[in-house]
This record gives structure tokens, sequence and C-alpha cells, in this order.
């Protein structure tokens, strides 16, 4: 009986030939792993290895990628480049984050003469969390609690009206028990810092402060690291007084 090879086969058969032809160089490849989840202050451990060779043609580059980041960048134009590029193997990076983080990081085989990269890993997260911290933010102007959009969002002007504003802020978990400060502040009509609150679950900024008939006014409430007023998170609403 004469058996008949499908012509799929036959093709799968001559490519797996072709691809596995002596002295054919094989594509270069690197590979992440580590990472994980800490907390805040501590070090999460990286490794990477790598089929290519390592040295004057090639290095290999640990970048990463902030996942809360609203638009999110690219590995093109990370937002962390680790500054200790790999020429020799084994590959391994120790990353502390003083402040909670989360991250995509990927490893990249880069020309060291050009920087163009011609292998990157799969993705490891690295998480870096902080405990307990105010949470939960309402700002209210004038007794209205007013809408919060993320920070460098779109501008949503909220119209209010003319005259002098009393501006609040509120949230949940009392700030005195966290190695943070809620910080009130307007990025227009100027740049000034109203109130710093490092303790309790409310932030009242402590005068009034004036608003113009057509005037737009944009209030923002950020957490703030106690020590080294590094940002954390943070909101904005934008106002504009109406007569």
């Amino acid at each position: 009986m004469t058996v008949r090879t499908p012509a799929v086969l036959l093709l799968v058969v001559l490519v797996a030939a072709l691809t596995a032809a002596p002295g054919q160089a094989a594509a270069p490849t690197v590979d992440l792993t580590g990472g994980g989840q800490t907390s805040a202050g501590k070090s999460l451990s990286f490794a990477s290895k790598t089929n290519a060779s390592l040295g004057a043609s090639h290095v290999v580059e640990l970048r990463g990628v902030d996942l809360k980041r609203s638009p999110r960048s690219s590995f093109v134009q990370p937002d962390y480049k680790d500054p200790r590029t790999c020429s020799k193997q084994p590959c391994s990076w120790s990353i502390t984050s003083r402040v909670p983080i989360d991250y995509e990081f990927r490893a990249f085989l880069v020309d060291p003469s050009n920087g163009a990269a011609s292998a990157a890993s799969v993705g490891v997260r690295g998480i870096w969390s902080g405990g307990a911290q105010p949470h939960d933010f309402k700002l209210f102007v004038n007794g209205r609690n007013m809408k919060l959009n993320a920070l460098e969002s779109v501008d949503e002007y909220l119209p209010v009206k003319a005259g002098k504003l009393r501006v609040e802020a509120r949230w949940a978990t009392d700030a005195r028990r966290t190695p943070y400060s809620v910080v009130i502040a307007t990025t227009e009509p100027r740049k000034a810092t109203w109130a710093t609150c490092t303790a309790g679950t409310s932030c009242l900024v402590p005068k009034l402060v004036p608003i113009g008939k057509d005037q737009e006014m944009s209030w923002t409430v950020s957490v703030l690291t106690k020590k080294g007023r590094q940002l954390v998170i943070g909101y904005q609403v934008c106002l504009v007084g109406r007569a």
C-alpha cells in the first residue's frame, strides 16, 4: 500500500531542514526573570541571559515602563533605563524604589555603538507597594464636591461662581499613621502651594482664594512622601469663574 505524504507536511519538513542547516547562525534572543512584589524601600532582583556574545558588539539593557502612567510610555522611550548595562554574563540587577510603583520591565540586546536593539525579552512585572496611604479623595469648593481627574489628564473646566473660594480636601486613612502628606496647590493662574497636611483625613486651605469672572484656575491634590517629597499620586480639578 502506498502512503501519500501531504504537501503541507513536506513543506514543514523542508522548512525545518532549512532552519537546522549547519552553520546557519541562530537569531539573537534575550530573556528576563525575577521581579515580583515587595514593599516600597525594599529591592527586587532581575536576571537576564542571551545566546549572543556580549562585549563590544552587544550589551544587555534593562528598561521599565510605568503601568499606572497615562498615557503610557513606550520601551523606546521608557520611564526607567538602568544605567548599568551588562557586557558579561550572567546579567543581574537589583532595583529599589522608595515610593509605590507598578512597572513592567524588559531586557534588550543592544548594539552599544548606535543603541539599536536586536532582541527583547518578554515583560516581567515589578511592584513596590506602599501599604496604607491616603486614598478615596474628594475636593470641596464652597461646600460643593468637585469632580477630580488624574494629573495631566484633559482639562475639564467646571463653572463656579466668581468670588472667594473655600477649598478643602477630604480622604480616607489618617495621614498621621503613614509616610505620606497631602498637598493642595494651584498650577494656574499661578503655581502656588496653599496647604500641606501630614495628619488627619482632611486638609483645609487656610484662607479664601478669589476667582474672577471668566478666570480659569486649576487645583491639584497630591500625595507626597513626607521624606523626600516624591509624588505618589495626584488629582486635579479645573475651574472657571462665572457671574
